[in-house]
């Protein structure tokens, strides 16, 4: 995973030198780097920078940085950042490991922060996608002979990340790094031919990665990808929206009322019935990676799923209102009494749904 963040980091900072008249007087800072992820990119920078051409470009860390790096990317004690920058002929990097005395040398440095690889900051529409980089970098990592194909494989794990940014949640970069990176090592370790339905499957599988349930159906209604994606990562973190959790017993109860059906729907045996209630069960008070990996999110969805038949239609939007978004239950609930609601129309219901809140 550090590779793929070092990597990553090194693309973005040849690129900012490569770009404009005045590329060889940049200044560019590295900050927030694990101690392994600045060790991974400084081998990165001795491989790669004269294939890049920056082997004039003086790269810096802090004279105190910690034993492990190299005396050669060494400041000297004796001089701040700003004389480097003053006498910066070529161009500087400069990889932030502490906070530093001279912190008003680094003010306005152009910086890359663990934050920025996936807020669009160094996306160049058209030309360079930050999150598409991650992947390249992965397969590169991951042996593949041809990093820059497989262009389905690596539309879908940046599809992921868009799809979820989307609904406003967002992907710790090295959670993301660690997804691409797993997904890489299965495409490049079966050396097959996928199939789209094979590549959304792989995909959907390292989905516990990101913190979801495993969802290899994930791909299967293009206009509903982003909702069964923000679904699965509320219900993984038994949440009820961003903002309000779930009350762990009571879906722990419903998972043991949960008549659970394959694939088919078909209701499984008594026996493959009970497995599945004691996972979902178990999950609620142990929310692990581990169980979480066990649980296809097809399973875990049904906990959720209500049997509508025979509702008034009132009571049925109210169902659907839960699944939603909780904290608007109580505003439905207000509606319901003032306008009778329960008595009027799916269309009238359905505008409920997509209005926004009252409070908004």
């Amino acid at each position: 995973m550090e590779q793929v963040v070092a990597g990553t980091a090194f693309e973005i900072v040849a690129r900012s030198f490569s770009a404009g008249d005045d590329s060889e007087r940049n200044s560019f800072r590295l900050k927030n780097l694990t101690r392994r992820e600045t060790m991974e990119f400084l081998g990165v920078w001795q491989l790669r920078n004269t294939e890049r051409e920056l082997e004039r470009v003086r790269l810096l860390v802090a004279s105190d940085s910690h034993e492990d790096f190299p005396k050669e990317f060494r400041a000297d004690p004796e001089h701040a950042i700003t004389y480097y920058r003053n006498n910066n002929a070529h161009g500087l990097v400069y990889i932030e490991t502490k906070v530093e005395s001279d912190e008003q040398g680094l003010k306005d440095i152009f910086t890359l922060r663990d934050v920025n690889f996936l807020d669009g900051t160094f996306d160049e529409a058209g030309e360079f996608s930050v999150p598409e980089e991650m992947v390249r970098q992965a397969l590169r990592y991951a042996g593949s002979a041809n990093p820059e194909g497989n262009e389905l494989f690596r539309d879908r794990l940046v599809e992921v990340h868009s799809e979820l940014n989307s609904e406003g949640m967002t992907i710790p970069m090295r959670k993301f790094a660690d997804f691409v990176l797993a997904a890489a090592e299965e495409l490049v370790f079966q050396s097959g031919v996928y199939s789209p339905e094979d590549t959304n499957a792989l995909v959907g599988r390292h989905l516990v990665h990101l913190g979801l349930f495993p969802d290899e159906q994930w791909h299967q209604n293009e206009g509903g990808i982003a909702r069964r994606l923000s679904l699965n990562w509320l219900r993984a973190e038994l949440a009820a929206s961003p903002s309000s959790d779930l009350d762990p017993e009571k879906i722990a109860q419903d998972c043991d009322r949960t008549k659970f059906i394959d694939e088919e729907g078909k209701r499984y045996e008594p026996e493959t019935e009970k497995h599945w209630r004691k996972e979902c069960s178990d999950y609620c008070f142990d929310p692990s990676q581990e169980r979480r990996e066990r649980i296809p999110y097809r399973i875990f969805e049904q906990v959720f799923s209500k049997d509508v038949k025979g509702l008034p239609l009132g009571s049925r939007v109210a169902e659907e209102i839960v699944d939603r978004d909780l904290s608007r239950k109580s505003e439905y609930d207000d509606l319901s009494v003032e306008n009778g609601l329960n008595n009027r129309s799916a269309d009238d219901a359905r505008k409920f749904l997509e209005s926004e809140p009252a409070d908004a």
